[in-house]
Order: structure tokens, then C-alpha cells, then sequence
């Protein structure tokens, strides 16, 4: 169900692009990070690999920084399946040397990831109004959600 999700989502992201609409790009890379709670998933290296090689998708793209941040925060060669494995040769270098630019820049003292605690982080905003808001909004909905959990 992950792998479905997270495929209809970059078809999503892309048409985000297509009809340049930084709103309808930011609500998608939070619909990742909402999949990737929700299904406590990592996008595998064949995501990796669409996500990297699709001509639409630029290099500085709000979607190749969620997927650095999440593979240096996250990944684990180990923890890769078989598939995923043998998937790994393919993975584009540029997205290997982004994570381990990525990791040598990391405080280790303190390792909180933004993909904990500032979503804004993979937003692009067009004011500090707007970044507020969408932080509003977010946590409103994060804390509706841990809530719900709770209840549960």
C-alpha cells in the first residue's frame, strides 16, 4: 500500500511542476511525510531512482531534499531487502554524495530530524506569513492526530 501511495503521490508532485503551483507541491511532500508516518516506511531505492531520473524533477527540487534528508536521517544499507539490494547500483550518485554531504554535516549532539519537527523545512514559502501559517496549520493537524492515537 506504501509503494502505491508514494508512486500516485510523485505522478502528483510532477503534475505540481507541470502546472507550476509551489501550493499543490508543498501539500504533496507533506503527503509523503504523512505516508511515511503513517506506514513507518523509508522510500525504497526504485522511488529513489524515478525520483532522480525523472526529467521534470530538478536537482534542487523540494522532493530530492525530503528524500536526502530522509536517507540521512533514516537509511540503513543494512536494513535494505534483496530487491532493494540489488536496486542499490542503480541509485544515481549524485543522491549517495548528497546524503553523505548531508551526514558530514549533521549535529550529532543534536540529531533532532526536521522531518520530526519543521515540515516547513521541504516547503517553499512566499513570505514568513505564509511559513507561519502552514506551521499553524501542520501542527493543528499533527496534535489532532497524536490525539486521535491516544484515544485509540
Amino acid at each position: 500500500m506504501y509503494e502505491r501511495t508514494i508512486n500516485h503521490l510523485l505522478e502528483l508532485y510532477i503534475f505540481a511542476i507541470d502546472v507550476a503551483s509551489p501550493t499543490l507541491e508543498n501539500a504533496v511532500i507533506s503527503a509523503f511525510l504523512l505516508a511515511q508516518s503513517r506506514y513507518n516506511q523509508l522510500p525504497g531505492n526504485d522511488f529513489i531512482i524515478k525520483a532522480y531520473t525523472h526529467q521534470a524533477i530538478s536537482e534542487d527540487s523540494l522532493l530530492q531534499k525530503y528524500l536526502v534528508l530522509t536517507a540521512a536521517y533514516y537509511w540503513s544499507p543494512c536494513d535494505d531487502t534483496e530487491e532493494q539490494r540489488k536496486l542499490r547500483d542503480s541509485v544515481p550518485n549524485v543522491f549517495l554524495y548528497k546524503v553523505l554531504e548531508t551526514l558530514a554535516q549533521l549535529d550529532w549532539r543534536n540529531p533532532q530530524s526536521p522531518l520530526n519537527t519543521d515540515w516547513c523545512v521541504f516547503h517553499n514559502h512566499g513570505s514568513s506569513n505564509e511559513k507561519e501559517k502552514c506551521k499553524e496549520t501542520w501542527f493543528r493537524y499533527l496534535e489532532e492526530e497524536t490525539q486521535s492515537v491516544k484515544e485509540v
